[in-house]
C-alpha cells in the first residue's frame, strides 16, 4: 500500500487525485498499481500482483496511518510522504526538509543489517532518521536484535491500530540481559517539537547512551521528563539495578578466582595420584 505513484504522462500523483479502475506505476518497482478505499478507509494504491521485493508493497493500512499522523503532527506543508531519495534508492515514510529528519515506520520484522544500511544512506545524504516501531511486533517482553541495535539510534514505538487510534511514545524499561524486567506508563512523544542534547549531568545510564548516541530527543519523551518526580524514581531503579549487576559480576570474579587459586590444583594432583596408583 502507498499514497504515491506514477501516471501515464510519468508524474507523481497522490491517491487523493486518482481515479479507480486506472493504471498507475509503483514509484519503487515499477509494477502495475491502482487505487483503492473510500468511506472506511484512506485512498491508497496497491499492487495488482505481489512483488516480495518492493518494500511500499509490503505496507500496511497501520503503516498508512501512521504515516498521516506523523504527517498531521508536523507543520502544515512540511511533511512530505514517500519521499524518494534517487541517490541511495530509498523512499522515505516521512521526510521533514525542514530539520532534515526522516521517519521510518517498522511493522514488520527487519534485520540488522538492512536497519544499519538505512541509517547509513540516509546518513551519507545528511539526513537523520527517527525510527518508530509498533508494539505489535516490537517493545515484548524479549527484545528484538533491531531493537538492541536501535538503542545507540533515536526511536520510539506506537500502538497505532488499522482506523488510526493511538500514539507515538516513549517508556522506560529495565532491562536484563535481552529481557525486560520492568515498564513505566507509556509518555506520548510529540514528533513536531525535535531538541538537542545539553551538557546537562545525566545519572541514569540509559540516558547517557542516549545523550552520547542519539541524533535528537523530542518533546515528551524519556530524556525531557528526566527532572520529574516519575523520572527521578525510574533513575534510582535502574542504577539500583545497575548496582545489584556489578554486585553479581564481583561475585562471579571471586568464585572463578578461588575455583583456579584452590579447586583446579587440588584436581590435578588428585589426577596425577590416580594414575600413579594405577599403573
Amino acid at each position: 500500500m502507498q499514497f504515491y505513484a506514477v501516471d501515464e504522462s510519468k508524474k507523481t500523483i497522490h491517491a487523493t487525485l486518482a481515479k479507480k479502475h486506472l493504471n498507475y506505476s509503483c514509484l519503487e518497482c515499477g509494477s502495475t498499481v491502482r487505487l483503492r478505499g473510500g468511506l472506511h478507509r484512506r485512498l491508497h494504491f496497491y499492487h495488482s500482483s505481489h512483488s516480495r521485493t518492493c518494500q511500499l508493497n509490503s505496507k500496511s493500512m497501520i503503516h498508512l496511518q501512521l504515516q498521516c499522523y506523523i504527517a498531521d503532527l508536523l507543520p502544515a506543508n512540511e511533511a512530505k510522504l514517500e519521499q524518494p531519495f534517487p541517490a541511495i534508492y530509498r523512499i522515505a515514510d516521512v521526510a521533514w526538509p525542514a530539520h532534515k529528519l526522516v521517519f521510518e515506520i517498522q511493522c514488520s520484522p527487519i534485520s540488522n543489517q538492512e536497519l544499519k544500511q538505512r541509517n547509513q544512506d540516509y546518513q551519507k545524504e545528511g539526513w537523520s532518521v527517527i525510527w518508530i516501531l509498533h508494539d505489535q511486533r516490537y517493545n515484548q517482553k524479549f527484545l528484538s536484535s533491531a531493537e538492541i541495535a536501535l538503542q545507540k539510534h533515536t526511536h520510539y514505538f506506537s500502538n497505532m491500530d488499522a482506523k488510526g487510534k493511538g500514539m507515538i511514545y516513549d517508556q522506560f524499561a529495565l532491562i536484563g540481559g535481552k529481557k525486560r524486567l520492568f515498564t513505566t506508563e507509556k509518555l506520548p512523544v510529540n514528533l513536531s517539537r525535535p531538541l538537542f542534547f545539553g551538557s546537562a549531568l545525566i545519572e541514569r545510564p540509559s540516558l547517557q547512551l542516549r545523550a552520547k548516541t542519539w541524533s535528537h530527543y523530542f518533546a515528551g519523551d524519556l530524556f525531557e521528563q528526566k527532572d520529574t518526580s516519575d523520572g527521578k524514581q525510574a533513575t534510582a531503579l535502574e542504577i539500583c539495578h545497575l548496582r545489584s549487576k556489578n554486585k553479581q559480576k564481583v561475585f562471579v570474579i571471586i568464585k572463578r578466582f578461588l575455583h583456579a587459586l584452590f579447586i583446579r590444583p587440588y584436581r590435578a594432583l588428585f589426577h596425577y595420584i590416580l594414575e600413579k596408583s594405577c599403573r
